[in-house]
């Protein structure tokens, strides 16, 4: 599995350390169970993290099967999974939870494969 990783030298963000890091500890996490389960050639997640003027815009992608249609409505509301046998159908409303927490904004859309836009 390829992560690639294009970030600015100075990002700034203020907030909770651990929520921040929950955030992506969750997409990843979610990225990796996606392209490991759909056995996907190639697997690559990229993240991309850029300083604004007023805010950092991070993009979490990966090369998998994207999400289903059915669920991109619901996606962050809790108990929504996408059948994982360990899952909860939590982590994504965690995500929204702490990003808004923070006064950003999360969104998702297929792209070859998944990829959540925050705005911190």
């Amino acid at each position: 599995m390829q992560i690639e990783i294009d970030a600015d030298n100075e990002l700034t963000v203020q907030g909770d350390r651990s929520k921040l890091k929950r955030v992506f500890i969750n997409l990843l996490n979610n990225a990796v169970d996606a392209l490991l389960n759909h056995k996907v050639s190639g697997p690559q997640i990229q993240i991309i993290a850029r300083q604004q003027t007023d805010f950092v815009s991070i993009q979490v992608g990966d090369n998998g099967p994207g999400i289903p249609l059915s669920l991109l409505k619901s996606l962050f509301e809790p108990f929504v999974t996408k059948n994982k046998s360990n899952g909860t159908g939590l982590g994504l409303a965690i995500v929204k939870n702490y990003v808004t927490a923070h006064g950003g904004n999360i969104s998702v859309l297929n792209d070859n494969g998944a990829v959540f836009n925050i705005k911190l």
